[in-house]
């Protein structure tokens, strides 16, 4: 994990099992930031599920992905979330949002900045409610919508906007 940029990881589990599901509450934590807790009850069957998941990470932990590139990104992803339903259909609910990141990829001479953004789950479906990131020109970008095909994307850079699609 030190590849990744995390130092030491510190994990408490509990769990039980009873009437076919086991009930669990998961703490991890680690350098860097690192904070993930679930807790809830996994059913090996049928209905009821209900588990729990908060969290925040750092975003460093994908350099090691990039560091073939000499790609760096920085900031802090946070996730609140909720499953339902059975293992089997799932229903998540919830939202994970980014906050405080820069992005500098040398290979294609990116340098994103102030990069912020909302993404919201509901049932099978997530939304990107916000994305936005300042260029090193000190344009803009901004994305929201939902899935790739219907998302929108604007570019504002100067006087002129580019939106996608049209």
């Amino acid at each position: 994990m030190k590849n990744l940029g995390i130092s030491a990881l510190q994990l408490s589990a509990n769990g039980r099992y009873a009437a076919k599901a086991v009930t669990v509450d998961t703490n991890l934590s680690g350098g860097g930031g690192l904070s993930v807790k679930a807790h809830g009850k996994v059913p090996l069957a049928g209905p009821g599920l209900a588990v729990a998941v908060q969290g925040s990470a750092p975003l460093a932990i994908a350099n090691a992905l990039l560091r073939d590139r000499g790609a760096r990104v920085t900031g802090t992803l946070t996730v609140n979330a909720n499953a339902t339903g059975s293992i089997n259909a799932p229903v998540v609910a919830g939202q994970a949002a980014i906050a405080g990141g820069t992005f500098n990829d040398p290979d294609s001479g990116t340098m994103l900045s102030a990069i912020a953004g909302n993404v919201r789950f509901d049932g099978d479906r997530a939304t990107i409610t916000k994305f936005s990131a300042v260029t090193q020109g000190n344009g803009t970008i901004g994305l929201s919508g939902i899935g790739v095909a219907e998302a929108r994307l604007h570019r504002r850079s100067g006087d002129h906007v580019c939106a996608m699609p049209n």
